[in-house]
This record gives structure tokens, sequence and C-alpha cells, in this order.
């Protein structure tokens, strides 16, 4: 530490260095002023000897100021030194040389001193221009180094992604590609894809379709995105596939895609689309085939009831609405989407209000404290109030009191009667469930998915009362 401390100070041994020989130069002609008459000839030669020494302390002055190496630093003291040292000892051979010749020598120190500069100067650009010349090497190794592991940081992030990336330049080259890119044709890590044109990595039918590709991002300088089949090593894959334009300095330099994988997706959606059709044919059946004999068989019964009054006609017309209940609720199930599509702003207290008209509540109340607004499917809100408010109706007393009123992030539905065990709450919303036999076991199925294709959630817990509480959150109210 000592020492690079050291080596950081050498700029000021060429300050001291140029101050001692402009000391010595000047000390020198002030004496020479005494000696001769006339003053030109001496001061001349202090400009000539002495300007070079103030030349060579200004430059280690400005050496402290660059960001150069201790050992850069040092290494232009050293030259400095060594060239001062070499121009004094030529010149001082060549005066030798002309004394031993028997020549005058009116002047010795001043040829010296300005060998000696000349020698300094000329060291330190030379140093300087080294130290520099080791220090861009330096920063370039360090900015290769650097890039060199920055590349495989992203290559690292790249080949983690489970897309297919690419980057090819503006002729169709590519630039880089990822692990999955390589997986998808058959393309080993060693085999260099650098530089290649896309028919000479892939297949020439895949080839051109990336060139024209690449050809609408380079023509329009926008990001373009398709879905296409394409057949690979792997088998025909559908893919969803992003190309972007890249620029620097606002140039277009290269194209990059992404391409994601969703032949699962498509495969799941094809699945969607022949149950979503057998549903269809399913509630045709339903609703024709089963209910033309069910209104047959009602037909039949009232004209049966004009003929003769008996108990167990009654049995049959019971019968005959059970079964009408169960064909609504399998339609209602079956031609219930998952997700809503279109809502509009429904007030609860008047969707409320209409579902207890057109529901049988016989002697049950209804107290109802919440008056809000939302977003939802009116027909398929409508079924859940109404499924809620018949579930409190047929699993209770006649008197059986309902109440809705507001949560903080949606509503509730709660009754006053027997409730629910804590053990079988949570098969209460499961298809064909029922405790009684005056439902369906499809009604809480069916509110159930009608909550879920909003987005919201539903939960079954105790009343205040100890009845049934039904929890609606995740509602936003307008």
């Amino acid at each position: 530490m000592i020492y690079s401390n050291f080596k950081m100070k050498s700029p000021y041994f060429i300050i001291s260095f140029g101050v001692i020989l402009f000391l010595t130069a000047a000390t020198h002609h002030a004496n020479e002023l005494s000696a001769v008459n006339g003053m030109i000839s001496p001061v001349v030669a202090f400009l000539l000897d002495g300007l070079p020494a103030l030349v060579l302390a200004y430059a280690g002055y400005r050496l402290t100021g660059i960001g150069l190496s201790s050992e850069d630093r040092w290494q232009i003291w050293v030259w400095c030194l060594c060239g001062a040292t070499l121009l004094m000892t030529i010149m001082g051979f060549s005066i030798l040389i002309r004394a031993f010749e028997g020549r005058v020598i009116g002047e010795a120190l001043f040829p010296l001193l300005i060998a000696t500069e000349a020698g300094g100067i000329a060291g330190v650009v030379g140093g300087y221009q080294t130290g520099r010349a080791r220090t861009e090497t330096r920063r370039a190794q360090s900015a290769s180094d650097t890039l060199r592991e920055r590349t495989r940081q992203l290559k690292g992030v790249l080949d983690a992604v489970e897309a297919a990336i690419w980057i090819r330049d503006t002729d169709s080259r590519f630039v880089l590609v990822n692990h999955t890119f390589r997986t998808l044709f058959d393309i080993e890590e060693e085999t260099e894809v650098a530089g290649k044109l896309p028919e000479e990595v892939v297949l020439q039918e895949i080839a051109e379709g990336f060139r024209e590709n690449d050809q609408q991002v380079l023509e329009t300088e926008e990001s373009i995105e398709i879905k296409e089949t394409i057949e690979t090593d792997h088998g025909r894959r559908t893919f969803l596939t992003r190309i972007t334009p890249l620029f620097e300095d606002g140039d277009l330099y290269a194209t990059c895609g992404i391409a994601s994988d969703i032949t699962g997706q498509k495969e799941y959606q094809r699945t969607i689309e022949q149950q979503n059709e057998r549903l269809d044919q399913f509630a045709s059946v339903v609703s024709h085939d089963l209910r033309n004999p069910l209104n047959v068989a009602r037909g039949r019964l009232e004209l049966a009831q004009e003929e003769c009054d008996s108990g167990q006609l009654e049995k049959v017309d019971r019968a005959l609405d059970r079964m009408d209940t169960l064909i609504e609720d399998v339609l209602l199930l079956a031609r219930g989407g998952d997700n809503v599509t279109e809502v509009e702003p429904v007030k609860l207290q008047t969707i409320i209000k209409n579902c207890w008209a057109n529901v049988d509540t016989g002697s049950a109340t209804i107290v109802s404290h919440i008056n809000r607004t939302v977003h939802a499917d009116r027909s398929r809100l409508k079924r859940v109030f109404e499924n809620l408010i018949r579930n409190a109706i047929e699993h209770n007393d006649d008197d059986v009191a309902v109440t809705i009123g507001e949560l903080d992030d949606g509503f509730y539905v709660e009754d006053d009667g027997l409730g629910v065990s804590e053990d079988v709450r949570n098969n209460v919303f499961d298809a064909g469930y029922t405790a009684t036999n005056k439902g369906t076991g499809f009604g809480l199925n069916i509110v159930k998915k009608g909550i879920m294709a909003h987005g919201w959630d539903i939960k079954l817990t105790e009343a205040t009362d100890g009845g049934a509480r039904f929890e609606i959150t995740g509602v936003t109210f307008e």
C-alpha cells in the first residue's frame, strides 16, 4: 500500500525535477549577467533553457489530474528520468570529445540543461502515451470481460425462458437464439448459429416464413403478432409469435422474435368447443324431447283431474312440477357459461324485490339492508338470488325470515332457520346434492357457477341466529 501511494506521487517528482532545472538555469544566467557586458545574450539563453524547465514542471502538474494508475504514473517518471539522463549523457560526451580535440568550449552547462530538459519532456510524452495505451487496453479488456459476462448472464436468462427467442439482423442472419429455439429445431448447443441465414438453420418452408415476417417488420418498423402452425422436430406446433424491431440511435438494426407455444391452449380450446357443442345438444334434448312428453303428461293430468278427484293425482302433479323444476335447473347448468361476457349496472334492491316476487315464498318474510348497484349479468344474478331465496324456504319452516345485507366487498343472504352443519358445508355446492326431497340438488350449484362467472367468491357459514349465511365477496360496487 505504501509503495503504491509512493508511485501515485510520481507527477510531483516530475514537477520537482522541472523546478530544479529552472532554478539551475536561473542561477547560472544570473551569474552570467554579472560576468559579461550586456543583457541580451544571458536573457535569450535563459529563455531557451528556462522555459523548457517550466514546461516540464507544468507537465507534471497536469499529470496529477489525469486518471492513470500508480504503475502508469511511475512509468512516466521513469521515462522522464531516462530521457533526461540519455540526452544529457549524449551531450556530455559531445562536449568531452570537443574538449579532447582541443576545441574551445565557451559554455558547457547551457547545452547540458537544454539536452536534459528536452530528454525529460520527450520521456514524459512517451511515457504518457505508453501509459494511456496500457490504460485503454485494460479498459477494453475490462469491457470485453464485462460484455462476455453480461452475454453469459443474458444467455442464461434467455435459456430459462420457455418461449423460443431469436434475434436476426436486417439481412435476416441470426445473431442469437436461446435454448428453446435450439430444442424446437434440434440444433446442438455446439452448433454455431450466429451469422447464418434461416435456410441454413431450419427447413426451407419455415425459413421463407421467417424472411416474410422480418421483411414486414423492417418495412413498417412496427411490431407484429401472428399465430402460426409450423412443423418442428417435435411435431406440428402452434405458436403465438411477436416480432419487434430493434433500434440503435434511431436506426433499425435487427428484429427480435418471441414465439410462445400455445398448442396446448389450442387443444384445450378445441376440447371446450366440443364440450359446448355436446352441452348444446344435451340442452336441446332436455328442452324438446323431455319437455314435450312432460307437457303431454300435464295435459292428460288436467283431464283426469276434471273427471275424478283423487289424492294420487295430486302426487302426480307434484311429481310433474318437480320434473319441470329439474329440467329448468339442468338447462340453466348446461347453458350457463364459465364467464360473464356482458354486464350492466344492476340495482340490487330492485332485483331482490323482483326475485322475491318470482319465488313461491308462502308466509316467509324478507328484509333487505342493501341499496347498492353492481355491474353484472342481470339474468345470471337473478338466478343467484332466486335460488338462494328458494333454498332458504325449501329447507326451513314456512315462516322463515330471510335477510340480505351489505359486506365491505360484497353482500350476504342469510336466514334464521335450521342452518347447515359444518361437516357438510363443503358439499352443498356440488351438483345433485340435496338434504330434502323438495329440491333438485342443482340450485346451489347454479348459484356458485353464477357467482364464479362474475369473478366473485361465495362461502357458506353460520348466520347470527343460527341459520345459513351465504357470503358473496370480491364484488365492486358503483
